[in-house]
């Protein structure tokens, strides 16, 4: 049990939450010594409640350890994924019980028996549900267009994870949102904060400003970018025939993952979250003071999102679409599909799951195995007027994942 708990430890899964971190700790510990904790005693040795804490009144330790059972179940699945054995014993937390398990793995997911994670909070669950059921009708409506699906599929953008041996992961870019009461109980306004983006930021965030520990309440909520749902259908119907695809948002996004995985994120630049290294170390663009801003690091030049002023006056805009293909670090295949904002977002996704698109893509140098794309879109409302593309340009292996010498700084 202690060996795997270091295994569970090492792998990253459990997030930088200090409070998460010592709630499995406690648990591994409990448990190697054949004790089951009460709730009582865990809100009293790990979130420091006082002796006479009552759970009637306080959810606390019962949401940690959903989300702790929910990352053992995710690790395991995850570690199946990238080739391990399934038959070998994993940590797990029986439901209803305050004890950890050494039990046998997560059995091996293979065709439509693909296990998918439970989203983050019932308003990310509701909207991936909404976003399965367009997948559903692209697929059972496009029957007649599977020819030019399979043509698609043979482009040099997406070939290679037609033919490749790993699982397929979309990833959803998403915004973490919490809860604000006056007295401590009652939440009565949902929260954005920028610099907060997961459990262990808003952790992080409390302990650099106690005096708001009291009214801010994690409810395990996020919400997603209206052009998620179109994004996900386009790519699920082209791709979807290889093998069914896990969904997940970005905010689920584990270490392992990256090695487990092709991945394809779909969404805003800002809603990348643990990708946020992953896209920016081996490219040439980088984020401006927002991510409605993107710098050409070689020319200097800045490209600047007007989307968000344009569609609350009515008038025309500008915003970028990006597109970026490469390798990960085990050989599998990352793209990220994304834009400064929906309308970039959604022509992205357009010129990447359209014959035309693609072949616009490859004339211009996107056959290459590493590449990037920037696109300009006009748009109205939330009307694409026009796509164009910017540049296409080798994109470069990430420097942490390079095994020799990097390829020369694009041009």
């Amino acid at each position: 049990m202690l060996a795997e708990a270091e295994s569970v430890r090492a792998s990253g899964v459990l997030g930088r939450s200090r409070l998460m971190l010592a709630l499995f700790d406690y648990l591994v510990a409990a448990s190697a010594a054949g004790r089951a904790p009460k709730e009582s005693e865990i809100a009293h040795a790990v979130f420091g409640k006082a002796a006479d804490f009552g759970g009637e009144h306080d959810a606390v330790v019962r949401v940690y350890i959903h989300r702790l059972r929910r990352k053992l179940a995710d690790h395991s699945r995850d570690l199946v994924a990238s080739g391990g054995a399934a038959a070998t014993p994993r940590l797990s937390l029986p439901r209803g019980e305050y004890r950890m398990i050494l039990g046998a793995g997560a059995p091996k997911p293979t065709g439509s028996a693909v296990k998918r994670r439970p989203a983050k909070g019932w308003l990310a669950a509701m909207l991936l549900a909404v976003l399965a059921a367009n997948v559903a009708a692209w697929i059972l409506l496009g029957g007649g267009a599977m020819s030019a699906s399979g043509r698609m599929r043979a482009s040099p953008v997406w070939a290679p994870f037609a033919a490749s041996r790993f699982p397929l992961l979309i990833v959803v870019g998403d915004y973490y949102i919490f809860g604000e009461s006056d007295d401590g109980m009652e939440v009565n306004r949902l929260v954005r904060e920028y610099s907060v983006n997961s459990t262990e930021d808003l952790d992080a965030y409390l302990m650099q400003h106690p005096e708001k520990a009291a009214r801010y309440v994690d409810l395990g909520l996020s919400y997603l970018p209206t052009s998620s749902a179109a994004a996900v259908s386009r790519l699920t119907g082209l791709l979807g025939e290889r093998k069914p695809p896990r969904v997940v948002t970005a905010s689920q996004v584990t270490p392992q993952m990256l090695k487990s995985y092709d991945i394809v994120y779909l969404g805003y630049l800002s809603g990348i979250g643990p990708l946020r290294y992953t896209l920016f170390s081996g490219s040439r663009y980088a984020s401006g003071e927002s991510f409605d801003e993107l710098i050409d690091l070689p020319t200097g030049r800045h490209f600047t999102s007007q989307a968000a002023l344009g569609p609350v006056r009515g008038g025309a805009y500008r915003d970028y679409g990006y597109v970026s293909v490469f390798e990960g670090p085990v050989g599998n295949r990352i793209a990220l599909v994304a834009g400064t904002r929906d309308i970039g977002a959604l022509a992205a996704a357009e010129q990447v799951t359209s014959p035309a698109g693609l072949k616009a893509l490859a004339a211009a140098g996107g056959g290459r195995r590493g590449f990037e794309a920037l696109y300009e879109v006009q748009g109205q409302g939330d009307v694409n007027l026009e796509t164009r593309l910017v540049a296409v340009t080798p994109r470069r292996t990430p420097p942490a994942w390079a095994t020799s010498a990097p390829p020369p700084s694009p041009r």
